[in-house]
């Protein structure tokens, strides 16, 4: 891994620890909640909308997990 990265993976795990990643994790849930209900979308426009804020939503909460994958692929390789 280069120091770049390292800097990278250090930087995010602090980050993931901080009292602000916790505030992030909850909005992203709130709003995982809030657009999986499908019954209320009405329009394409709408179902698009909700698709693109689920997927941001779903991609911050997994950044922890992605974050730990890379380094163990790191280690392994």
């Amino acid at each position: 891994m280069s120091p770049e990265q390292q800097k990278y993976i250090d930087d995010m795990r602090d980050l993931f620890v901080m009292e602000g990643w916790k505030w992030v994790e909850t909005d992203c849930q709130n709003l995982i909640n809030l657009y999986s209900d499908i019954d209320g979308i009405t329009t394409e426009k709408e179902l698009s909308f909700a698709k693109g804020v689920l997927f941001c939503a779903r991609s911050i909460i997994r950044l922890p997990d992605q974050i730990a994958e890379a380094e163990e692929y790191d280690e392994d390789n």
